[in-house]
């Protein structure tokens, strides 16, 4: 994992295409994981949403378009840049009342604690650099009970796709990816990440031993990318 000022100086310098590399990239299935992922935040009805990692705010707009008008929603990210791009996306979509961002880093949050009902992730978790933290601050945050969920590129359980997934992940998207946004370093560490990020099932177990209570996940388009939930324990429910 690069250090964490690297990061966010990669985030800052493709965010002007971000979306547009995304959307290419993936053949515009990125947008019906995102959806996917809305819908599940839209079934527990949270007042209080915090998007971890927010990035352009792709996924803050398709969860905001899904719940009550009275919602809250705050996003937090490193890339400034990026940051300015989720705040005239959510202003575009007339969200600009419900939604507010502030730069920062997931593993140390300036948020009271118990301030949010969700707390969402796209694409992100796999850039911080200590999951325990960023999964620890995630529930000091949540209210008891409350929803965690992250949207994350995976592993595909088809084999027919693995070996065709690797050519492209390894081999097409760092030079369609540095053609897109004239930063090939941003996809080549895009590649990298996937590949040594924990499968389904690791990842499961990862959020289990932060705390995270009933994880459980769902493949996207064969595995590429997988949903995980998982819930903030309530201390008061602790056997004595």
């Amino acid at each position: 994992m690069p250090p964490r000022a690297e990061i966010r100086r990669l985030f800052e310098a493709i965010a002007h295409r971000y979306d547009l590399g995304n959307h290419l990239l993936s053949g515009g299935v990125d947008r019906r994981w995102r959806q996917r992922a809305a819908r599940i935040v839209r079934e527990h009805q949270p007042r209080r949403v915090l998007d971890l990692c927010c990035g352009s705010g792709e996924l803050a707009l398709a969860v905001a378009r899904q719940l009550h008008p009275d919602h809250h929603g705050t996003g937090i990210d490193l890339s400034e840049h990026m940051l300015d791009r989720a705040r005239a996306k959510l202003a575009a979509g007339a969200r600009s009342e419900q939604w507010s961002f502030c730069a920062g880093t997931i593993e140390q949050m300036p948020f009271p604690d118990r301030a949010f009902d969700a707390a969402i992730v796209g694409f992100g978790i796999r850039n911080v650099e200590a999951l325990a933290h960023a999964v620890a601050e995630a529930i000091r945050v949540l209210r008891p009970g409350g929803l965690f969920l992250s949207l994350e590129f995976s592993r595909p359980q088809l084999a027919v796709l693995r070996l065709p997934y690797q050519l492209y992940l390894h081999r097409f998207v760092p030079r369609a990816g540095g053609w897109i946004t004239g930063q090939p370093a941003a996809y080549r560490y895009l590649a990298d990440s996937i590949r040594q990020f924990p499968d389904q099932p690791s990842l499961a177990a990862a959020y289990r031993e932060c705390g995270l209570e009933e994880v459980t996940w769902e493949n996207l388009t064969g595995g590429i990318a997988a949903i995980h939930t998982g819930y903030a324990p309530d201390p008061a429910s602790a056997s004595p």
